[in-house]
């Protein structure tokens, strides 16, 4: 909420797309042998649990048996009928193949394994199955992992977990178990938290996670991130910022009933200590750029603006599980829109200097953006209070804009430095009103964010100046009535 004249701001924004680059999830139900994911709207719930998940863009090598080379792995079914031999299953690049199933877990929600696999033949080979290309997985300790997949198992007794499986949370009850934060969680650890080298590289001697970017990150409730017992989890209650607000760590022990949890500030972190690499704001389809392609895609999907839970190839860049007009806002302060492949960390330009004016006509409800030198591709004016009138249309009419009660957005990815909407607001709104109703945000062409925003009030005319205005108006009507005279 915004109280001082100079508003501070703190940014944050067809055809089948068949190209596809990044981290990809194979979810496999071949062993699915109780039926747990015959309802397809259980396979949804699965997809979506790893699509909020994935935010990378790392490029695993395929493995394709050839010749002498191949792969075996001793493997209990996800179903939990046998142990078999896997072997010599192709593995596209960038996959990890994921094999699901329900079975009777007394006493636990799930469980992840990974596939663990032995490359036979030459030594470049069994680096490969072993390493995917991942480099560093190599080192000592190591920085990387590569892994091929593993195994997701589900209870499957309903008296024992009952599950909620909606995308929404609406009819979540307190004592369901939500699906998709299980499954999130069980997600994580195939990406490597308690099962990689390069995790374990990064417990000290006391048991606490020491990897650089989550010591950066932190816990209030659990300073010196102390993991369990088991290596696998932080402690109980070890909480982090998620959506602007601290929730339990998506890797804690355990997970509550009634509720959805998604991975935090510090779930993230570490994911990133271990190796993985998280696409750029705006690059949906995560092959390292930001382009109208990626624009084709999540609208494609058809998520904008409806609260749909939404993941990072549906729009949410801002990590808050929705696609929304501030993901846009998020994207385009990168500056990186069309601007060709980009690194896969990216740390945003700082926000340009100069002064951009909201203005308000007391009078007429008028508000006029005004961004001066600056051009502006994208902002956002949000009313605590729903003040603003709709219909805009001439003005808001990108595919992309908002014209509602709450929030006005507009688009233009060529810029603009001007936006005019009459009769927005209500009319004689005081300038303390808007101060504190009024949230602001957008981005700059090549970048950044809106550092400040002045807000000016147009002055009420004065008695003298209304009546000059007046004598101005009357004055072609008095001409008119003299020659009528005259003549």
């Amino acid at each position: 909420m915004n109280r001082n004249i100079l508003l501070a701001l703190t940014c944050l924004l067809a055809a089948p797309i068949t190209s596809y680059a990044g981290l990809i999830f194979d979810f496999d139900y071949r062993y699915d042998s109780y039926g747990f994911f015959d309802d397809p709207d259980r396979r949804e719930a699965l997809e979506t649990a790893g699509r909020l998940v994935n935010w990378y863009v790392d490029d695993l090598d395929s493995i394709i048996p050839e010749g002498d080379n191949g792969w075996s792995s001793f493997f209990t079914l996800p179903d939990g009928t046998q142990t078999i031999i896997l072997s010599d299953l192709p593995i596209p690049a960038d996959t990890m193949q994921i094999f699901v199933a329900g079975r009777p877990l007394p006493g636990r929600l799930a469980q992840a394994e990974d596939t663990g696999p032995l490359g036979i033949g030459t030594e470049e080979w069994a680096n490969r199955v072993r390493y995917r290309g991942e480099l560093g997985a190599m080192d000592d300790p190591a920085t990387d992992f590569g892994p091929m997949g593993g195994r997701l198992s589900f209870n499957n007794d309903p008296e024992e977990v009952p599950w909620h499986f909606d995308l929404s949370t609406d009819n979540l009850d307190s004592d369901e178990f939500d699906f998709i934060t299980v499954a999130m969680h069980e997600i994580i650890h195939l990406l490597g938290i308690g099962i990689s080298v390069s995790f374990n590289d990064h417990v000290d001697s006391q048991n606490r996670f020491v990897g650089p970017r989550a010591v950066a990150v932190g816990s209030p409730t659990n300073p010196n991130l102390e993991l369990d017992e088991f290596e696998a989890h932080f402690i109980s209650d070890t909480k982090s910022p998620w959506n602007g607000e601290l929730q339990e760590a998506l890797l804690a022990p355990g997970i509550y009933p009634g509720e959805r949890a998604f991975p935090t500030r510090l779930d993230r972190a570490v994911l990133r200590d271990i190796g993985w690499e998280e696409a750029i704001p705006g690059d949906a389809n995560r092959d390292r750029e930001f382009n109208s392609t990626d624009l084709l895609t999540v609208f494609q999907v058809g998520n904008y603006e409806l609260g749909i839970v939404s993941g990072w190839s549906d729009g949410d860049w801002n990590d808050n599980a929705l696609f929304e007009s501030g993901d846009l806002v998020e994207a385009l302060q990168t500056g990186t829109y069309e601007q060709g492949p980009q690194a896969a960390i990216f740390t945003a330009a700082a926000p340009s200097e100069g002064e951009i004016v909201l203005e308000y006509d007391p009078q007429t409800g008028d508000i006029v953006v005004d961004s001066e030198n600056q051009i502006l591709t994208s902002f956002q004016l949000t009313s605590e209070e729903n003040i603003f009138t709709t219909g805009h249309g001439e003005s808001l009419n990108g595919i992309f804009d908002v014209d509602r009660a709450d929030k006005i957005f507009k688009l233009n990815v060529d810029g603009f430095s001007e936006l005019r909407l009459e009769s927005l607001a209500p009319a004689g709104l005081s300038e303390d009103f808007l101060l504190t109703d009024l949230s602001i945000d957008g981005s700059l062409l090549g970048g950044g964010g809106l550092e400040n925003v002045r807000l000016s009030m147009v002055p009420e005319p004065s008695g003298l100046l209304i009546l000059l205005i007046g004598l101005v108006l009357l004055r072609p009507l008095f001409g008119r009535i003299r020659r009528r005279l005259d003549h």
